[in-house]
């Protein structure tokens, strides 16, 4: 909050001199336009020569430089004079007092200046001191009741009276101040509060009688006009008449204590309990509100026109409305602006988030008043869809031109090749695909492209249409007059790897396929690594077609198959518990392709059962690829290495390839890789299985999986050229068998 301006004095506020029209002191408006502070207005009126000025200056905490006070019978002050002041115990607000001309000035001879002083009081107060003399008697509320009745008028005007205890607008807490007060506060014998005495004085009469009746209704509308009532009484301040005259300027040791510490009370209780200024509808009134205001108050009351009232604070308020709107508006405006948007989703995203914090400062800083709230936040959000689609415009128009000189730039090369015919060569439609998906790629690539990026992009794809339609049909016919020349095929590239190892025939006979036959420990990845080569090869959405297990314990317990291609079948197996001989002997019976697909592993066969296998009749012949699963978050014993060794080797004896070692959890940081490579290992691959929690498909991830499956039909290739007397090689594998067999 800005600091109130610094007031070393009272200015006048409402001017009211003999002979002009009332009106409002346009340097009192000045100061009240630099307050941005809730104003909390405490307003005094009454008789003149009562003591008003004196408690004006006590509740700002001065003596002689505040209000003028009166020590003669001519009245000081005129018009209504105001002195803004820091409020001693609420920081957030400023405390206004407002000081009016004595009520009862013969001088005037003119009740209605009296009224219109009143009246004014109550619209720009929140709490209203009424100060007189004596005590509450028939003739002080009649005089107070004769000088309010403008007051209520207005107060008819802003709510609907529907009995004593309602509150209008424009009722403000009405604080009865009796200075001299020298009655003893009893009531039939009994003690009294200053409010009962309140109270007391404004029941009704039960005698009934015309002039009594006349008495009561004064009462009761004393009662309605101010529902929320307080009352101090004073005694004299001083028995010294010198003294009383010169009150600003003795100190409080030389006044009746009573006097003083009832003045302290008073100070408190409209520190403590004066509320902020507000309108109809809940509006907090600051000062530039106030100044604005008593405009429209001086024209009414001057004028008599209640209607005016309402319409002054309704165009007050659209004006203020109007600015916040603009404020508001103008900071949605600041944020959209900053952001950069790369889609229209992203743009739509700040959109609502500025939008909601546009609606929420409009809750705070908006004014209400009456019932207009919703009207105005739809009119806000209406101008800030304006805006929003202002904005887009001028996004679009920026994104569309950068876009269209990014797209020139990348395609430039592309032009050029076109006008030449470069692509009008056979083959020529697979390197114009493969340049126009460069062209995409490095688009993409480029930064900052904004909302337009790919409504650009689509639009330069749909023109290249018709051109991509020439070049495949020259290719075509070019291609079918020619004989077809041998594929060069990139490695490097996934896509080439991927259609490679698909067409891949086997040319070894009498091998119908190849069986890459998978063995390990449990829980070390197999049938992860099943899943994630079907993924890699089949180009759709992630299976578990292998049934995924985890490190405390597999899920596959018997010999499955699952095709990769016409010529490839991988086969996931149940993993050793222990890699006893038995369990050895098993995998060694897989891999000579004598235990069927499908079929349940026991790792606990006898003698009898494993020479029943070596019964069984053969299948097909399958070129059989040994491959090893190991886990690298593992760590092998000493124990174990010889044993592995021993059985890897073995695996080479009845293949004749050495087994291919897959290193699975490549992420977890460590690598056994040279293990391997001291047992003679020579293919070893590191890698990251796709599992159900991570199969995110990434260029990085795929390659580790096409380069084994390449590097097995490479050595497949290399191994096998001729034809296999596969016979001959059955026979030598049943020997190895049936010795290992009885050596269990």
């Amino acid at each position: 909050m800005a600091p109130i301006p610094m007031m070393r004095a009272p200015v006048c506020f409402i001017v009211n001199e003999p002979g002009q029209r009332i009106s409002v002191n346009q340097e009192a408006k000045r100061i009240l336009e630099k307050i941005t502070q809730p104003l909390v207005v405490v307003s005094v009126v009454g008789p003149y020569r009562t003591g008003k000025s004196y408690l004006m200056n006590k509740l700002a905490g001065v003596g002689s430089c505040g209000f003028s006070l009166g020590h003669t019978v001519e009245p000081k002050t005129k018009g209504i004079w105001m002195w803004c002041v820091p409020h001693p115990d609420k920081s957030a607000r400023t405390l206004v007092l407002l000081d009016t001309e004595g009520l009862g000035d013969v001088r005037k001879g003119d009740s209605k200046n009296d009224s219109a002083i009143l009246s004014l009081s109550l619209l720009l107060s929140s709490t209203l001191v009424y100060n007189s003399k004596g005590s509450i008697d028939d003739d002080a509320l009649r005089r107070l009741y004769d000088t309010s009745e403008l007051s209520e008028c207005i107060m008819n005007k802003t709510s609907q009276v529907g009995g004593e205890d309602e509150e209008g607008t424009f009722t403000p807490l009405f604080v009865w101040t009796v200075r001299d007060f020298n009655l003893k506060l009893e009531l039939l014998g009994r003690p009294i509060t200053e409010d009962e005495y309140l109270e007391n004085s404004l029941k009704d009469t039960p005698c009934k009688s015309l002039i009594t009746e006349k008495k009561n209704t004064t009462r009761r509308l004393l009662r309605s006009r101010f529902p929320n009532r307080k009352c101090f009484t004073f005694e004299f301040p001083t028995m010294n008449s010198e003294v009383t005259d010169n009150l600003d300027r003795v100190r409080d040791k030389q006044l009746q204590p009573g006097f003083v510490e009832k003045t302290k009370d008073f100070c408190q209780f409209i520190y403590m309990n004066a509320p902020v200024k507000t309108l109809e509808g809940g509006q907090v009134v600051t000062g530039h509100t106030l100044g604005r205001l008593a405009d429209s108050y001086v024209k009414v009351v001057t004028s008599k026109c209640i209607a005016y009232l309402d319409q002054s604070i309704k165009a007050l308020s659209m004006g203020e409305i109007s600015k916040i709107i603009k404020s508001i508006t103008d900071m949605y405006e600041r944020n959209m602006m900053s952001r950069r948007s790369n889609s229209l989703q992203e743009f739509q995203t700040f959109h609502k988030s500025y939008l909601k914090e546009a609606l929420d400062q409009f809750q705070i800083q908006s004014f209400k008043y009456g019932n207009s709230q919703d009207n105005h936040e739809s009119q806000l959000k209406e101008t800030i869809e304006k805006k929003k689609e202002e904005i887009l415009k001028r996004f679009e128009t920026a994104s569309e031109q950068k876009c269209k000189d990014i797209i020139g730039r990348l395609s430039q090369p592309m032009e050029k090749a076109v006008k030449q015919n470069k692509y009008h060569v056979a083959g020529g439609h697979e390197v114009f695909l493969k340049e126009k998906d460069t062209i995409v790629e490095k688009f993409h690539k480029e930064p900052d492209k904004g909302v337009k990026a790919e409504t650009v992009l689509q639009e330069f794809l749909n023109d290249l249409k018709g051109t991509e339609s020439v070049i495949l049909k020259v290719d075509q016919e070019l291609t079918e007059s020619k004989p077809t020349p041998r594929r060069i095929w990139d490695f490097n590239d996934p896509t080439h790897l991927t259609q490679y190892i698909k067409e891949y025939k086997l040319k070894c006979r009498p091998f119908h396929r190849i069986l890459i036959q998978l063995f390990g420990f449990a829980g070390h990845g197999k049938s992860s690594f099943v899943n994630s080569c079907l993924f890699v090869m089949g180009g759709g959405e992630f299976q578990d077609a292998a049934g995924e297990g985890s490190s405390q314990g597999a899920k596959t317990i018997d010999r499955r198959g699952h095709q990769l291609t016409e010529s490839i079948t991988i086969v996931d197996n149940r993993g050793f518990g222990k890699m006893d001989t038995s369990e050895a002997w098993q995998v060694y019976a897989q891999l000579c392709n004598l235990v069927p697909l499908n079929m349940y592993v026991n790792w606990e066969n006898s003698s009898k059962e494993m020479m029943k296998l070596l019964n069984n009749k053969e299948s097909d012949p399958d070129l059989m690829v040994p491959v090893f699963i190991y886990s690298s978050s593992s760590t092998f014993s000493q124990n174990e290495i010889a044993p592995t060794q021993e059985f890897l080797k073995n695996a080479q004896k009845l293949t004749g390839i050495l087994p291919f070692i897959i290193l699975t959890k490549k992420n977890s940081g460590k690598n056994t890789t040279k293990t391997f490579e001291q047992m003679g290992m020579e293919k070893i691959y590191l890698l990251e299985n796709y599992t159900l929690s991570n199969h995110i498909a990434t260029r990085g991830n795929h390659m580790p999986f096409l380069h084994f499956l390449k590097d097995v039909l490479d050595w497949v290739d290399f191994l096998f050229k001729d034809q296999v007397d596969f016979d001959s090689q059955q026979s030598k594998r049943k020997n190895f068998l049936i010795e290992k067999a009885f050596q269990n």
